[in-house]
This record gives structure tokens, C-alpha cells and sequence, in this order.
């Protein structure tokens, strides 16, 4: 027997433990320790089994609330893009609704502003072309009315000089002209009748004239104030652009037609031709 060998050592060691496993320590020790050792190793089995289910049972809980908010989330989604949807539809309908209305309402107001520009650009042309007209005829008819005005204080002095002059006529006739003319002597009263005739033919033609000439330069100073007012009531016609050339021809034929003296036969108005026409249109 040889103590120096490990293998034999080893060999008498488990036979020695073999022979006296009923009271040998080591060998209850290990038995012991192997059966804690399984003890240990069942419960951590139980564990790890119990621990897995309830990972299993965690992991399908977790799957089925996964799937049910992705079903919520997909059908939440769905409904919004219906919604979303239906929201860009009904704004782009109002959208192109009011995109139509307002082009034509710009269309339309685009429209009516050219044609009021137009008609007051041509009404201002017009009046830049009556402004010079328009500024002579107010002019004429304040200087006619002045003149009449004036020839009617002559014509006041005229009669009271001619009243004041057959008075001193009358008191200067000789007293014996009557007397002569009873005794057959006529020559001092054919004297003085032609002296008073002549006196009497030039107080009334001085009369005639002045009368003559204040009524003609209120009617013509009437004319030129119908034909300020006519330029204006043109113009006002321009701005409502219902205005035909013809009835500018009419107008443009009243307003510088050759104008009357005003020494008229009769106390007539002076007419412009064609107007009644025009006249027409503002009633």
C-alpha cells in the first residue's frame, strides 16, 4: 500500500466511507446537503415556473391591451381622418364659394367703377371744355343786367326830364296864342305846334330807344344765364351716361347758336331749339 499515490488515497477514502456510510458525517453531510441542494433546485423551479406564467399571463395581458388601444387608436385614427376629411371638403367648397362670389363682386364692382370713372372722366372733360363758356356767360349776364339795370335809372330820368320840359313848355306858350287863333292869325300856333310835336316825336323816340335797349340786354342777359344752367344740366345728364349723340347736338347747338339782340316785335322769351328734348330727361 502505497500512501504517496493520490489515486490510492483516494480509493481507501471511499471505500472507508462506503464501508461506514451509516455513521460516517461526510457522507450523511453530503446526502444532506444533496437533498437541500434539490429542495433549493424544486423551489427555484416552482419559481421560475410561476414567474414564467405569470410573465406569459403579464406578456398577454400586455398583447391584448396593445391590440385593443391599436384597434381604438386605428379606428380613432380613422375617425379623424373621416373627419378631417369632411372638414377640408366643406372648407374648400366654402373657400371656392367665397373665392367665386368675391371674384365676382370684384368683377362687378371693377365693372361699375369703370364705368362711373369713365363717366366722370368724361364729364370733366367736358367741363374743362364748358369751364371757359360757362365762366363768359355768367360774366355777359351780370354786365347785361348791369346795363339794363342802368338803361332803366335813364329811362327814369327821361321821363322826369321830359315831364319837367313840357311843364316849362306848357308855362312858356304865349297867352295871346289862343286869341290869335280866334282872330284868324294861326301862325304863332303852327309855330308852336311843330315845336311841341318835334319835342313830343323826340322825348318818345329817346323813350322807344332806351326801353328797346334795357329789354334787350335783359333778354340777352336771360340767354346767357339759360345757357349756364343748360351747361350744367348737361353735364349733370353726362353723369347719369344715358346721353345720345344726338341729343349733344341738340345741346352743343343751344348752348353756342347765334344769340338774338333781344329786339324782339313782341315780348316773347327767347327758345333754344331742340332743348324741350333734353329738358325732358330730368323730369
Amino acid at each position: 500500500m502505497s500512501y504517496s499515490d493520490r489515486s490510492s488515497i483516494n480509493g481507501y477514502l471511499l471505500a472507508y466511507e462506503f464501508t461506514h456510510r451509516e455513521n460516517s458525517v461526510l457522507f450523511s453531510r453530503r446526502e444532506t446537503d444533496k437533498r437541500y441542494i434539490n429542495d433549493i433546485r424544486n423551489k427555484i423551479e416552482t419559481l421560475e415556473n410561476d414567474y414564467q406564467n405569470k410573465v406569459i399571463s403579464l406578456i398577454r395581458n400586455i398583447e391584448d391591451d396593445y391590440t385593443k388601444n391599436n384597434d381604438f387608436q386605428t379606428e380613432r385614427v380613422s375617425e379623424s381622418r373621416k373627419l378631417l376629411a369632411n372638414w377640408l371638403h366643406y372648407k374648400r367648397n366654402k373657400f371656392s364659394s367665397f373665392i367665386n362670389h368675391t371674384d365676382k363682386e370684384f368683377k362687378d364692382l371693377f365693372e361699375t367703377t369703370d364705368s362711373e370713372f369713365t363717366s366722370l372722366q368724361n364729364q370733366y372733360s367736358e367741363l374743362l371744355k364748358l369751364e371757359e363758356p360757362v365762366k363768359y356767360w355768367k360774366d355777359r349776364a351780370s354786365e347785361l343786367n348791369k346795363k339794363a339795370n342802368m338803361m332803366m335809372w335813364v329811362l327814369g330820368a327821361i321821363t322826369f326830364v321830359a315831364v319837367i320840359l313840357t311843364y316849362f313848355l306848357l308855362w312858356q306858350t304865349p297867352e295871346g296864342m289862343l286869341e290869335s287863333i280866334f282872330q284868324g292869325d294861326t301862325t304863332a300856333a303852327i309855330r308852336w305846334s311843330i315845336v311841341f310835336a318835334l319835342f313830343i316825336s323826340f322825348i318818345a323816340f329817346m323813350f322807344r330807344a332806351v326801353m328797346k335797349f334795357m329789354f334787350s340786354n335783359y333778354h340777352l342777359a336771360r340767354d346767357a344765364e339759360e345757357r349756364e344752367k343748360l351747361t350744367y344740366l348737361y353735364i349733370s345728364l353726362l353723369s347719369k351716361g344715358d346721353f345720345s349723340e344726338e341729343e349733344k347736338k341738340i345741346v352743343f347747338q343751344a348752348l353756342f347758336s347765334r344769340s338774338d339782340t333781344g329786339l324782339l316785335k313782341d315780348d316773347s322769351s327767347p327758345t333754344m331749339p331742340g332743348i324741350s328734348s333734353v329738358i325732358e330727361k330730368v323730369k
